[in-house]
């Protein structure tokens, strides 16, 4: 029998505890290696190239049906009001799913970013000193420059 954790009593919210709670990281440091690199940039922007209006409208319209379609089948079914919330969730204590997710996503950005940048690492001189004329420190100067400068931006 699964043990209780946070918000719920099945993986599945555990999982989705995890996601909200790793969303903003992967925001933060997704927006600082697309800063960083402009490979990086390039398979970001078009990973993620749909209307996002669209999609959120649709969310919204299938949030909405699903929750009164919801409520008037749990009414005819039960024919008795919803229970109350307890007094105090305990949703202050993650559990192992949570943070497995939440490490698992942030290793996955990671992983992706350190892949871009493994072809500069073992491309050799013509890969750094290509099109650019950089040399290997003008490089990685530029490279970290880019990188702290969203922050120093952000930090004013």
């Amino acid at each position: 029998m699964a043990r209780a954790s946070g918000w719920g009593y099945t993986p599945l919210f555990s999982v989705l505890r995890g996601l909200a709670i790793s969303a903003p990281l992967l925001v933060i440091f997704g927006a600082l290696f697309v800063a960083a690199d402009a490979v990086f940039e390039d398979i970001v922007s078009n990973l993620f190239d749909f209307d996002l209006a669209e999609i959120f409208g649709h969310f919204i319209l299938f949030g909405f049906v699903a929750w009164i379609s919801a409520g008037l089948l749990h009414a005819a079914a039960t024919g008795e009001n919803l229970p109350q919330p307890p007094e105090r969730p305990a949703f202050l204590s993650l559990g192992i799913v949570e943070i497995g997710v939440v490490l698992g996503l942030l290793n996955a950005l990671f992983l992706a970013f350190v892949l871009v940048q493994a072809r500069y690492f073992f491309g050799g001189t013509s890969r750094v000193l290509g099109p650019n004329g950089l040399t290997y420190a003008e490089y990685a100067r530029r490279g970290f420059f880019e990188l702290v400068n969203p922050m120093c931006r952000f930090m004013r």
